[in-house]
């Protein structure tokens, strides 16, 4: 660092002294943002950030460098892009490390502010700020770090282009001062070096940085020439190549043709380039204001504002012009005796002049003020500086500011912070602006909120018709199998492409194809799928997409094929792998999935649908607790996911547990009443409990909402099978009773009820008739082994298995006992201990394959490695 900060009573604070500001910024600035860090990525955040692959570099090499510096959006900002490509490569996507390194550079840009200040206060022009140099650039500095008009461009994570820009230009006003204030020769060069040096890495941030010309001129005139009036003159004869280097980045912005570029921006605003001029007069006062007054109610994303269309409408466009003309003004009329304050007003006109002008950006955003604010709160500190002479008053007054900037700052950051509440007070800040109802969508999208979200997007449309995101929104909302309404969706998504003109319509497209491919209009999908590849054929959100084209096509195979192609091109891309697990899984091979999924996780978030699959992988695999973990993880983050619900039904099926299954089905029907899938699966699981009622209930409820398919068809007729063995059954249990009445100790008849009461699924009354013929004929092997299955029926396995385990300590081979002693375990998944009865069934000579094939009890051994190999040796798989 020597050199950078002069000796004691040179140009600058001494060397010792420096450092120790910073460290100080740098706290305070963290402390007052830690709130935002956990704050969404919004707006230009997404096309920038989130969808740019090109910053998602694995390496260094000078090929991947290049791809991020120059692959966004906007090729002139290569340095902004290769500091978002640093922070995705150490911390993927989370936005708590991008805002850490935007507060990072606002503590270092109030650093040079103070550096800058502290030097310009040794300047012939500021020779009587000598004398309190120090307190001014210091509260200067500070009360800029802390106004609240910062927290925009801090915690908007893209507008790091901004902060990154003001940063540069503010070290390269620095070392134009230190040159200008050094007399060695070496050290003249090496500063107007580092002036130029820091000016490029200012330009290559932000093209406002091309005011700097202008800037180092003003600096000249004001503080080293003393305002002198030859020297302006003479100075005209350097403008002129100010001038041509300012033109020269110009066409070098608009690929050399500024005029063209200024009118293709118009094709997609809604205003005119004179309505825009107009409106900038409001939109500057706006600035100053907020600069001056910072009030919490003012701080906005989103803005109500709009265009004027004459200076009298709205009639605050001429009192604004007026204002702005006064203003203009002063700073002429008062440039030698409050030079300070001239300087910042003329710095705050011409830093604002590119993006107030006639270029086709949006018409107002805060972080604009960003840099233009410097000088503005450095003038309000000049004065009260000035005025009190550097006394206590002077300090107290400046005190109370910074508190009150910090409260202002802090609590606009804790709104930042949670990206739900953030887009809320958006909504109740600008609840005219679409954008802001839009960005409220997306989130509540995100956050599982799915029948607001479609409320508030279809809201956002009725704002503005025109809204690109607004309408590209909804059909994403529209597509999600809760909502389910794939033919709006197609339609908002055509709404969509209507009014894009930014060049997202690929991403678009390829959203759109998804949707017909789900809604099964194959041959549509894969036109428009060929548009988005023709448009973007190595763009790995549109090969992804293209790989889900194919599962829902049901060719898996060509899926891994797009999948991979996207892989290849950015290994790091989640939602390729995950969708590579899909694929896998389709085609059944789930060790294959399992890695997809896992890598996914690695790579992406805990989305509740990518658990819920990798439970279902587990699940296939056998490996049951983990599946478990993984639902139940699924259900945490989402309550209402109605699969995980299905999954864990399953999962307990599996393990014999059927009234667990039974009410996991009902928990997911509660959320989904019409889902024909949990349905059946309901259906399934009490059919397998006996539970014929229940069973016939739910078939005739998706013969209800599928009257004229084959589902319902079929449906219908297993309703009416369930509902004729129950009459049968309960006729045959009537005329047993009546029986019974007549002869109640016959065993015989006891006997019959059970087995009546076992059919039809009542367990308890079944065990109670076995109970009364077992009391009678303790040793009756027949008798214990049906009590062995009520108990199964009443799912208690231990009692089973110690009734069956009775039988076979007397009848070593008796082939009920083995044959239900494989089926309790593999009822309970317990396959290897299945496989070991089942291989001792065998080896009595037992060969009626058939009953092991159909049987519901044995599935679980059957899908496991030792069933098949029981199978393949003891069974013909025909």
């Amino acid at each position: 660092m020597k050199g950078i900060f002069p000796k004691a009573g040179e140009q600058g604070p001494p060397r010792w002294l420096a450092p120790g500001v910073f460290a100080l910024f740098f706290a305070i600035a963290f402390l007052l943002y830690l709130p935002a860090l956990p704050g969404p990525f919004v707006l230009d955040d997404a096309y920038n950030i989130e969808e740019n692959f090109s910053i998602r570099v694995s390496d260094f090499s000078c090929k991947s460098i290049q791809a991020a510096a120059f692959g966004g959006p906007v090729k002139t900002r290569p340095l902004a892009y290769l500091s978002f490509a640093l922070n995705h490569y150490f911390s993927g996507l989370d936005t708590r490390p991008f805002r850490a390194v935007n507060v990072f550079f606002h503590a270092l840009t109030a650093f040079g502010l103070f550096l800058f200040l502290f030097a310009l206060s040794q300047t012939p022009g500021m020779q009587d700020t000598k004398k309190w140099a120090f307190g001014f650039a210091f509260w200067a500095a500070l009360l800029w770090l802390l106004h609240p008009v910062a927290t925009q461009s801090v915690n908007y994570i893209v507008q790091r282009m901004a902060i990154m820009a003001a940063l540069f230009f503010v070290f390269s006003l620095y070392f134009f001062v230190r040159a200008r204030l050094t007399a060695a020769a070496g050290k003249k060069r090496a500063f107007f070096g580092l002036c130029a040096f820091f000016g490029v890495l200012a330009f290559l941030s932000k093209e406002n940085a091309a005011m700097l010309v202008f800037v180092l001129l003003l600096v000249e005139w004001f503080f080293f020439q003393n305002l002198s009036r030859s020297w302006f003159k003479r100075a005209l004869l350097f403008a002129a190549p100010a001038a041509g280097i300012f033109f020269a980045l110009v066409l070098i912005y608009t690929g050399g043709n500024p005029f063209g570029a200024i009118i293709q921006g118009y094709e997609w605003r809604d205003f005119t380039p004179y309505e825009r001029i107009l409106t900038q007069f409001r939109v500057v006062s706006h600035y100053f204001f907020l600069i001056v007054f910072p009030l919490p109610s003012q701080l906005k994303l989103f803005h109500d504002i709009e265009a004027s269309t004459s200076l009298f409408n709205p009639i605050a466009t001429l009192s604004s012009f007026l204002f702005l003309a006064g203003l203009f003004v002063f700073a002429v009329l008062s440039a030698r005796r409050l030079r300070m304050v001239s300087f910042a007003l003329l710095f705050f006109f011409i830093m604002l002049l590119p993006e107030s002008s006639i270029i086709a950006l949006e018409l107002i955003f805060d972080h604009r003020a960003y840099l233009p604010s410097m000088m503005i709160v450095a003038a309000g500190v000049w004065v009260v500086m000035a005025l009190a002479g550097g006394k206590r008053a002077g300090i107290a007054l400046l005190a109370g500011v910074a508190v009150l900037f910090s409260w202002g700052a802090f609590s606009h950051n804790r709104v930042w912070g949670d990206a739900e509440t953030f887009f809320r007070d958006a909504v109740r800040r600008s609840p005219t602006s679409s954008r802001a109802v839009v960005s409220l969508a997306n989130q509540l999208h995100l956050n599982g909120k799915l029948e607001e979200a479609l409320v508030v997007a279809r809201h956002a449309t009725e704002l503005d018709e025109k809204n690109f995101w607004a309408w590209r929104i909804l059909g994403g909302i529209l597509a999600q199998s809760e909502i389910n309404l794939l033919d709006e969706s197609i339609e908002a998504y055509r709404e969509a492409l209507k009014h894009e003109s930014m060049g997202h319509d690929f991403r678009t497209l390829s959203e759109l194809q998804l949707v017909l491919a789900m809604a099964g209009r194959f041959e549509e999908a894969r036109q428009v799928l060929g548009k988005a590849l023709k448009a973007r054929p190595d763009d790995p959100g549109v090969l992804c997409n293209a790989g889900r084209h194919m599962i829902y096509a049901g060719q898996p195979d060509k899926a891994l094929v797009f999948l991979q192609r996207a892989i290849d091109l950015l290994p790091d891309y989640a939602p390729a792998h995950d969708n590579m697990g899909e694929a896998y899984a389709r085609l059944g091979l789930w060790e294959k999935a399992l890695e997809s999924y896992k890598q996914a996780l690695f790579l992406g978030e805990e989305t509740p649908w990518l658990l819920n699959n990798l439970g279902t992988v587990y699940l296939n695999l056998n490996r049951i607790e983990e599946a478990r973990k993984s639902y139940e993880k699924a259900l945490a983050i989402n309550p209402a996911l109605v699969g995980a619900f299905e999954g864990l039904g399953l999962l307990e099926l599996r393990l014999g547990n059927l009234k667990k299954a039974g009410d996991l089905y009902a928990r997911g029907l509660e959320i989904a009443p019409d889902s024909t899938v949990l349905l059946q699966r309901a259906a399934e699981a009490a059919y397998l409990a006996r539970d014929f009622a229940a069973a016939g209930d739910f078939f005739e409820k998706i013969a209800r909402l599928d009257p004229d398919g084959q589902t319902g068809r079929m449906a219908l007729g297993q309703a009416r099978q369930m509902r004729h063995l129950i009459t049968t059954l309960e006729s045959r249990i009537a005329n047993a009773d009546v029986k019974l009445a007549q002869d109640p100790e016959n065993l015989s008849l006891w006997m019959s009820l059970g087995n009546l009461y076992k059919e039809a699924g009542k367990w308890q009354e079944a065990q109670k008739a076995y109970e009364k013929v077992l009391a009678a004929t303790p040793d009756s092997t027949d008798v214990i082994i049906n009590l062995g299955l009520a108990s199964v029926g009443l799912e208690d396995y231990q009692q089973a298995q110690r009734l069956y385990e009775s039988v076979l300590e007397r009848e070593p081979e008796n082939i009920f006992a083995l044959y239900n002693m494989a089926c309790l375990f593999s009822r309970t998944n317990n396959t290897a201990e299945a496989a070991k009865w089942l291989e001792r069934l065998f080896e009595t000579g037992f060969n009626a394959c058939a009953s092991v094939l159909d049987d519901n009890d044995l599935i679980n051994l059957r899908q496991s490695e030792q069933g098949e190999r029981l199978m393949q040796n003891h069974c013909d798989r025909r």
